[in-house]
């Protein structure tokens, strides 16, 4: 939202129970309408790559889950692998050195399968992305942009960033305007209404009448009116 004249101001929309939204924002479709702040080519290295991903907890846990794709495909072929090294290790002569290769190859291998089983994907993610050093990235970034281009998932909209919807931009703007003001105006920050509330808006306790003759006197540039739909 820019700056306006004040003769010209636009308008916040404040429904029945007082919350406060920008009008007409358009409903989100992809996930990059709703992760804007995501830009693809500035992640040119293994760390700024981990630090976005691990700023939203959607994307986080897309990683996770691919994680858990790679540790299974990886799991079978350990298993594999595992399987081939006995066999060639009982048709080898006990005590030569073909045999003590084999075993030391053997344990080699069962100690990254039992690391691979008991691998927690919360905590297994990072250091996969950074085992795959610098050569990986392409195929991790590329990863992201067609993440960000797929349909968005309402179920996940509790994890999404505050600003895609009308409530949380205008949550976003009182935030940055001045506590002063916003005691004249009546309005009140919400920042979940108990312990573990997901529920975070800018609520107009008074009239909007009321607000309106405020904004007027401090030419602010906005002015509230009552939501659409009850205005109907």
């Amino acid at each position: 939202m820019s700056e306006r004249d004040v003769s010209d101001p636009w308008f916040f929309e404040v429904d029945e129970q007082g919350m406060i939204v920008v009008p007409d924002v358009k409903l989100p479709q992809i996930k990059a309408d709703i992760y804007e702040l995501i830009v693809v080519r500035w992640l040119d290295d293994i760390d700024s790559l981990i630090g976005e991903i691990d700023q939203y907890e959607e994307l986080r846990m897309h990683f996770q889950r691919l994680f858990v794709m790679h540790a299974e495909e990886r799991r079978r072929l350990l298993e594999a692998q595992i399987n081939e090294l006995e066999v060639q290790r009982g048709g080898a002569l006990k005590g030569s050195d073909e045999a003590t290769a084999l075993t030391k190859r053997l344990s080699k291998v069962r100690r990254e399968l039992k690391r691979l089983r008991s691998c927690d994907p919360e905590e297994c993610w990072k250091p996969w992305i950074r085992d795959t050093g610098p050569a990986g990235l392409p195929d991790f970034t590329r990863e992201i942009e067609e993440w960000l281009k797929s349909p968005i998932d309402w179920c996940a909209s509790e994890m999404w960033p505050e600003g895609w919807s009308g409530q949380g931009q205008a949550l976003e703007y009182f935030r940055s305007e001045d506590g002063s003001i916003l005691e004249q105006l009546d309005v009140v920050l919400v920042e979940g209404e108990h312990p573990g509330s997901t529920y975070h808006a800018a609520e107009l306790r008074g009239s909007i009448e009321a607000a309106n003759s405020v904004a007027s006197k401090l030419a602010l540039p906005f002015r509230f009116r009552r939501a659409a739909e009850e205005r109907a």
